[in-house]
């Protein structure tokens, strides 16, 4: 679409869309039949030629040369970052992470991860999986980190606020500060080619709508406006234009509020492309999201366990993972911790590759009532 939210046109069905360096083509993932699993494909930017690269991937991220993609992939309550040729052969796992996203030299990845905690932090590699650097370090969760093109600074989303807010760090992970300084819940943020601006979804408890701003927070602006979730925006890697000069165009994914797979993919002819769900459709990969519920602190839920006949309420946070509230289930009702768990949520079965995702990411929130099934 324009940068002005309009001249929207339909690419493709899917979510998580990346751009490759040389603006030609888009990566991106789509379920499969079963609804679970993320199928990652590539594409001409005009939405022809699409090819699927590799299963159980979210998250693509192309290398500054074009070479290779970057994904993560999600075995048992785990997640690991993994890179490949732009072709789809030679996958290699790198480390335990998520969230990839390059540095503009291609030397280093940065990612976001729990590592054995109960919220994520952003940490940094060589892209050979080497040397690696946590980056921050508080009691909330830090995660979508992106790298700007000048390699100097790092966006990304903390809850350190107490709802998601864009924030910003130097490339060592010092100079934290926050760039939005609003109630609703910001997310996704993404740099324009030139560094000068960033783009982010913003939900405000009705739906999720695409924001532009200065690279130091100001002169926000509002681009999509409707009824649907728009998100996780990503700009298309041409020579930027000023926004107040001449006009933008972006690529969008969107769908309505009532349905799980109704996605649809916008073309880009000047900046950026992002992708617009559904609100349950976050289950493509945690960028697509958490915003699924207003900001807030902590929450009940509630969680009936069938083959025990027992019912427990809990205290929650919208971006505690769904490993973390299976754990404290298991933990509080003394359960066997040797069984593989699922939870079910308003008619959907979350399995053990999901865990790792934000209760947001599937509208949980104030009083839902959730199943823990045992499935082996």
């Amino acid at each position: 679409m324009d940068g002005d939210g309009s001249a929207q046109t339909k690419l493709a069905d899917g979510g998580d869309p990346s751009w490759s360096p040389d603006g030609s083509k888009i990566a991106f993932v789509r379920l499969d039949s079963t609804g679970d699993n993320g199928v990652l494909y590539v594409m001409n930017a005009d939405g022809s030629g699409t090819t699927a690269l590799t299963s159980n991937a979210w998250d693509p991220a192309w290398s500054p040369d074009g070479a290779k993609i970057a994904f993560y992939r999600c075995t048992g309550p785990n997640c690991y970052i993994y890179v490949m040729n732009a072709d789809g052969s030679d996958v290699t796992s790198l480390a335990q992470g998520e969230q990839p996203t390059w540095s503009p030299d291609g030397s280093r990845i940065a990612f976001a991860d729990v590592r054995g905690s109960q919220k994520e932090d952003i940490y940094m590699i060589n892209a050979d999986g080497s040397h690696e650097v946590r980056l921050t370090d508080n009691p909330a969760t830090d995660w979508f980190p992106d790298w700007s093109p000048d390699g100097s600074n790092i966006i990304f989303v903390s809850w350190r606020d107490g709802n998601s807010e864009i924030y910003v760090m130097n490339a060592d992970g010092s100079g934290q500060m926050n760039l939005t300084h609003d109630p609703a819940a910001d997310e996704d943020p993404a740099w324009s080619p030139d560094g000068s601006e960033i783009v982010w979804s913003r939900w405000d408890g009705d739906d999720l709508e695409i924001f532009v701003m200065n690279r130091d927070g100001s002169g926000v602006t509002q681009l999509t406006n409707n009824t649907d979730d728009d998100c996780c925006p990503d700009w298309q890697p041409t020579t930027p234009t000023s926004r107040s000069t001449e006009t933008q165009e972006v690529t969008v994914t969107s769908g309505p509020n009532a349905s799980l797979e109704q996605w649809f993919a916008l073309i880009a002819a000047v900046a950026l492309i992002a992708a617009i769900l559904a609100p349950v459709a976050s289950v493509l990969g945690r960028r697509t999201r958490q915003s699924k519920v207003a900001p807030a602190a902590m929450f009940e839920v509630s969680a009936s366990i069938p083959s025990a006949g027992k019912t427990v309420t809990l205290e929650v946070a919208p971006d505690h993972t769904i490993g973390s509230l299976v754990e404290t289930i298991v933990s509080t009702l003394n359960l066997s911790k040797g069984r593989t768990y699922a939870v079910e949520y308003a008619g959907r079965l979350i399995s053990q590759p999901e865990f790792g995702k934000s209760l947001a990411a599937f509208g949980i929130k104030e009083g839902s009532a959730l199943s823990l099934r045992v499935v082996e």
